[in-house]
């Protein structure tokens, strides 16, 4: 329990209900190809999770911004607290698209986490 008498779960489990969207996170594996390089493959898993999805730094981007050798959009995808999720996943929002997870930043107290993500190639 917390001080304030709530567990990670009940937490996680409030938070969820705030999450409007749905996605599915693919787990990515590597194997030998046969021809002596490697071959990536996704498996979904058989659970949907319930997010939200916006903006990196959850407003409107303003101000003058790095020029990107990349066009793609990154945003912040946000899910339930303790959702396992590595940067080697991708995830795909419905009716928003698939996104490769770029950077999960560490929190000294999670509520929800935030995965940072790319519009997959």
């Amino acid at each position: 329990m917390t001080p304030l008498g709530f567990s990670q779960e009940m937490a996680s489990q409030q938070i969820a209900a705030l999450l409007p969207a749905t996605a599915y996170i693919f787990d990515r594996a590597t194997a030998p190809s046969g021809a002596g390089g490697q071959k990536t493959t996704f498996t979904i898993r058989p659970d949907p999770v319930p997010c939200a999805i916006g903006p990196v730094g959850g407003g409107e981007r303003s101000g003058r911004q790095a020029p990107r050798m990349d066009s793609r959009t990154t945003e912040v995808i946000t899910i339930p607290a303790g959702t396992p999720i590595t940067v080697r996943d991708e995830v795909e929002v419905l009716g928003r698209g698939r996104y490769e997870v770029t950077a999960i930043p560490t929190r000294s107290i999670e509520i929800a986490r935030e995965v940072e993500v790319m519009e997959a190639a």
